[in-house]
């Protein structure tokens, strides 16, 4: 129920998102063909790495709802990366049940363990202070890169938040990054696949 209703919501409101802003770009097409190239847009964040429009010409409000949904991923259970779905829920539910008052986080009316909270909280820093770290180095080592050509720092960006959650957009500057800069985007490739959390409990967990 979890992956459902958040999937569809955050489908729904990718395409919405670049059906609005990039309506320009898509001149020539018939009304069904940018529906579907929105939907299908806004999917291939979630994992897919498929594109049918040229990354690198979207406008930046698309660029950012991009990086929010790259960021929460797929569903539990699938080969998908970022955050997940259920964390990204798990989230929610306790931000609203704090407002209401409620002294338990609850979705859909059940009752969400202290410790999957506490769980999902501890995958969000990780993969929030995973992907400040990378653009971090990003910005030192491809410096030069940045300054001799049109690229900016948001195609850093843009471009690790993309391997950490194991997508595969990009807005073409991979191939142009030093040695360094793809060993960056390796290990956020690999830290993302296997699991923040996972790598976490590898070295401060004794079983």
């Amino acid at each position: 129920k979890v992956t459902l209703y958040f999937t569809l919501a955050l489908l729904l409101i990718g395409a919405a998102v670049f059906f609005i802003f990039e309506w320009d770009s898509m001149e020539g097409k018939n009304t069904m063909d940018m529906v579907i190239t929105a939907f299908f847009e806004s999917m291939t964040t979630r994992n897919a790495g498929f594109s049918v429009v040229e990354t690198a010409d979207l406008s930046l409000p698309v660029l950012i709802i991009f990086l929010f949904l790259m960021f929460i991923g797929a569903s539990s259970g699938s080969a998908g990366g970022g955050i997940r779905t259920s964390t990204f829920a798990i989230m929610w539910a306790s931000v609203l049940s704090t407002v209401k008052g409620k002294k338990h986080t609850e979705l859909f009316k059940r009752t969400v363990s202290n410790d999957l909270v506490l769980k999902a909280y501890a995958i969000f820093m990780f993969f929030v202070i995973g992907n400040i770290i990378g653009p971090f180095i990003l910005s030192i080592s491809e410096a030069d890169l940045l300054a001799r050509t049109d690229y900016e720092f948001k195609d850093l960006v843009f471009e690790h938040v993309s391997a950490a959650s194991t997508v595969g957009l990009s807005t073409g500057i991979t191939s142009e990054l030093s040695t360094v800069g793809k060993f960056v985007l390796i290990v956020a490739m690999f830290i993302g696949r296997v699991g923040t959390l996972t790598l976490a409990y590898l070295v401060g967990k004794r079983v």
